[in-house]
């Protein structure tokens, strides 16, 4: 066989580097869903929107031919009581989200903590929110190495579900009882003494397996329904619904409806009720809250 010029590259050593190619291509699949519900606001029929009515809730899921991006905010209510719409900070935050994560493009790795400080800066530098603040939880899964690289900061969070089981957790940040670290734009008027920044955020990288799920979710969810308890109704919807194409949709919805059952519930004692008690304060029944889940289903390519 003679090579030419073009060929003689891919035939170095004692191993073709063409099946190295092969081997090094994307390898694995996903698929995501977002579901959500939001509470009663008073800024419901403020204005028309351009993007979906989760509430102070706002989410994303990108993907492109290497990446898959997904991320939840949780805009922080408090601001209701000057007149701030929390929603405007949330889905500012994601819009430049979105853009940055476009913006790395092919040659570059769109490293979660590099999208969030970049978009973090570019919405302060647009002016467009004058104030408000947001929790954030992000995951970029790279197709090819199967890797999942996390980031969160706040009560919001994630889990990665594996065989049935709860593989990993991410840890809440808070500075107390119901008062998450958040990102945040002030007033003029306000001066911030202990600003939070994006490299404050609980950084985490895990390599995924086929068949994994990855849940990320606002504290609508953490707060009215604990881990193994999500676990229970992801088993369930494995059990229901794994053959159907909409699976992540179908696993979405019920843990999302879940959640929000249980936070009307004024007689139990929920996981919202169980972090007060660490604080000293009683408090009984669930949380009403926007509620927003995001799931991921990574399969190998051939699957």
């Amino acid at each position: 066989m003679i090579l030419t010029r073009s060929m003689q590259p891919l035939f170095r050593g004692n191993r073709p580097r063409s099946l190295q190619w092969i081997k090094k291509n994307f390898i694995y699949t996903i698929s995501s869903a977002t579901s959500f519900q939001k509470k009663p606001s008073v800024f419901e029929d403020s204005e028309p929107r351009d993007h979906p009515d989760a509430g102070e809730d706002a989410f994303t899921n990108l993907e492109d031919s290497k990446f898959g991006f997904n991320a939840v905010l949780d805009g922080v209510g408090g601001w209701t009581s000057i007149g701030v719409d929390p929603s405007k900070f949330s889905w500012g935050l994601v819009r430049e989200l979105e853009r940055e994560f476009k913006h790395f493009g092919d040659d570059k790795f769109p490293d979660p903590l590099a999208i969030l400080t970049n978009a973090f800066s570019s919405l302060k530098k647009s002016n467009s929110v004058k104030a408000g603040s947001s929790t954030a939880c992000a995951t970029l899964f790279d197709k090819q190495s199967g890797k999942l690289h996390s980031l969160n900061l706040g009560d919001s969070g994630f889990l990665i579900l594996r065989n049935g089981s709860i593989f990993y957790e991410s840890p809440p940040q808070v500075l107390q009882f119901n008062m998450p670290y958040q990102l945040a734009i002030y007033p003029s008027s306000y001066v911030s003494k202990d600003e939070i920044t994006p490299y404050m955020s609980d950084l985490a990288k895990h390599q995924l397996q086929n068949g994994d799920l990855v849940i990320l979710a606002t504290d609508g969810v953490f707060d009215n329904l604990n881990s193994q308890s999500l676990l229970k109704v992801a088993n369930h919807a494995l059990s229901e619904y794994s053959t159907d194409k909409n699976f992540t949709k179908q696993l979405a919805d019920s843990i999302c409806d879940t959640a929000v059952t249980n936070s009307k519930n004024t007689r139990w004692y929920s996981p919202f009720s169980k972090a007060a008690k660490n604080y000293g304060i009683y408090y009984r029944g669930g949380k009403i809250d926007d509620t927003t889940v995001t799931c991921m289903l990574v399969q190998h390519a051939s699957s």
